[in-house]
C-alpha cells in the first residue's frame, strides 16, 4: 500500500494532489482504484515480520 501526496504531471514535473484531494491510498488489486485521504494528522511506520504466505503477483 502506498500514500500519495504528489503526482508526475504532463510536463513530467512532480506536482502536489491540490486539485484531487491531500493524498490518495494507491493499493495493488484494489479495483475501484486510488481512493482520496482527509484529515490525515500524522502517519506511523512500523516494520512487520516477513509473512510466511506466498505472495501474489496481480
Amino acid at each position: 500500500m502506498l500514500v500519495a501526496f504528489s503526482k508526475k504531471g504532463s510536463d513530467g514535473k512532480v506536482v502536489p494532489l491540490t486539485d484531487e484531494g491531500f493524498a490518495r491510498l494507491v493499493v495493488p488489486g484494489d479495483k475501484a482504484g486510488g481512493r482520496y485521504v482527509s484529515n490525515v494528522r500524522n502517519i506511523v511506520i512500523l516494520s512487520a515480520p516477513a509473512s510466511p504466505l506466498k505472495p501474489k503477483y496481480f
